[in-house]
């Protein structure tokens, strides 16, 4: 390879390193977009911190982007007023209600 020819292999790498390693974001900048958690950080893996912080930036940039209300949840169900979706008081059904039972037919106890 000639010596040109060298340096711009160099330069592709370098770049293609670019892409590949992404600026971490800062707290400033978090906070500026409204998703600064502490909980995004996960002791001793870096990357997964990277990851949680990163994803919640995006989803503030989409929020905002689409026009939604921080702390909006644009796929949650609205309960109508004076109420609360905080469960059902339908019955459970008999199967799956936990029993504790030795009683099989035909067992023998066990010496």
């Amino acid at each position: 390879m000639r010596g040109a020819d060298v340096a711009a292999l160099a330069l592709l790498e370098a770049a293609i390193r670019d892409i590949e390693v992404a600026v971490t974001l800062t707290q400033q900048e978090l906070e500026a977009a409204h998703c600064w958690e502490a909980d995004d950080h996960v002791s001793r893996q870096p990357a997964m911190t990277e990851f949680r912080r990163r994803l919640r930036y995006h989803q503030a940039q989409w929020r905002e982007a689409n026009g939604y209300p921080i702390g909006s949840q644009p796929i949650a169900p609205q309960c109508p007023p004076g109420t609360h979706g905080a469960g059902t008081a339908q019955a459970v059904h008999p199967a799956l209600t936990p029993r504790r039972t030795n009683a099989v037919a035909g067992a023998e106890p066990m010496p």
